[in-house]
C-alpha cells in the first residue's frame, strides 16, 4: 500500500499488480484510484487480475475502460486496445447484463481481437442479436462468413453500411465484399462503387469482379446498369503500380485490368 503513493511509474505499476494478485476486495477502490496514474502497459496487465473482484464499482470501472476520454493512451495506441480487450473479458467474468450496451458499441471495428473478445462476452452474458446489423457484426467478430452468407438478403444492408463507413480492416473488407459477391444482390452496388476508389488494388479488384458478376446476372435496373457501366473503363484499364520516389516509399496505383464484357 505504501508504494501506491509512489510517483515513479514502474514502482506504482508493480505495486498495483502485486496488490491485485493478492485478491483482497478491500483494496479494490485503492487500485481504482491508482489506475489512472499507472502507465498504459500496466493497465492492460492489471485488468485481468481485477476481473474476479466482486465489488459494486467493478462493472462500472470495466465499462469505463471503453471510454476514450478516460483511457490514457500514453502515446501507445495499441495499449489502449489491450486494455479494452482485457476489460471485455473481465465483463464476461462479472456476468452483469448492464455491460451489454457498452459491449455492443464495440462489437464492430478494425480491431478484430477486440471484436472477438466483445462477442465472447456478449455470448457469456446471454445476449442475442435483435437486428441484422448486430447479427452480421457478431458473425464477423467470430470470422463466420458462411454464417453471414446463410442470412441471405438480411446480410446485404449491414455489409454495405459497414463497408461504406470503412468500419473494418482491409482483410475483413475483402471478405465482406466476397460475401456480397456470393449473395449477388443489386443492393450491394454502392459498396462496390465505393471500394473501387480504394488505394488497395486487391480491394478494387474484388469489388470490380463482384460488380461485373452482378451486371451479368440480369437483375439490374437500367439505372443500376448505367452505374456499373460507368466504371467499365476504370475496371478494364491495365493495372499499374509505379514508384514515384527514389527511395520507393511512394507509388501510384491505378487501373484494375479485368475484362468487363457487355
Amino acid at each position: 500500500l505504501h508504494y501506491l503513493k509512489s510517483w515513479q511509474d514502474d514502482v506504482l505499476g508493480e505495486a498495483c499488480l502485486v496488490l491485485a494478485k493478492l485478491g483482497d476486495p478491500s483494496a479494490f477502490e485503492q487500485l481504482l484510484s491508482s489506475y489512472q496514474r499507472i502507465p498504459a502497459n500496466y493497465k492492460s496487465a492489471l485488468i485481468p487480475f481485477l476481473s474476479d473482484f466482486k465489488h459494486p464499482l467493478a462493472v462500472e470501472f470495466f465499462m469505463s475502460v471503453f471510454d476514450e476520454s478516460i483511457v490514457t493512451l500514453d502515446g501507445l495506441p495499441f495499449r489502449e486496445r489491450d486494455a479494452r480487450r482485457a476489460a471485455a473479458d473481465a465483463l464476461a467474468v462479472q456476468g452483469d447484463p448492464r455491460a451489454i450496451p457498452v459491449l455492443l458499441q464495440n462489437l464492430a471495428g478494425s480491431d478484430l481481437h477486440l471484436c472477438s473478445a466483445v462477442a465472447h462476452s456478449l455470448q457469456a452474458l446471454g445476449w442475442q442479436p435483435t437486428t441484422p446489423a448486430d447479427q452480421v457484426a457478431y458473425l464477423i467478430a467470430n470470422n463466420n462468413f458462411d454464417g453471414i452468407f446463410a442470412l441471405g438478403d438480411f446480410a446485404v444492408e449491414p455489409l454495405v453500411s459497414f463497408l461504406l463507413k470503412r468500419t473494418y480492416d482491409l482483410n475483413t473488407a475483402l471478405k465482406m465484399v466476397d460475401s456480397l459477391r456470393r449473395l449477388n444482390k443489386p443492393g450491394a452496388i454502392p459498396a462496390y462503387l465505393d471500394s473501387l476508389k480504394s488505394a488497395d488494388y486487391s480491394l478494387r479488384k474484388a469489388a470490380a469482379q463482384a460488380l461485373i458478376e452482378i451486371y451479368q446476372s440480369g437483375q439490374l435496373s437500367e439505372q443500376e446498369k448505367q452505374m456499373a457501366l460507368a466504371q467499365r473503363t476504370v475496371i478494364q484499364t491495365k493495372h499499374e503500380d509505379q514508384y514515384i520516389s527514389s527511395d520507393c516509399s511512394r507509388h501510384t496505383d491505378s487501373g484494375i485490368g479485368l475484362s468487363f464484357p457487355l
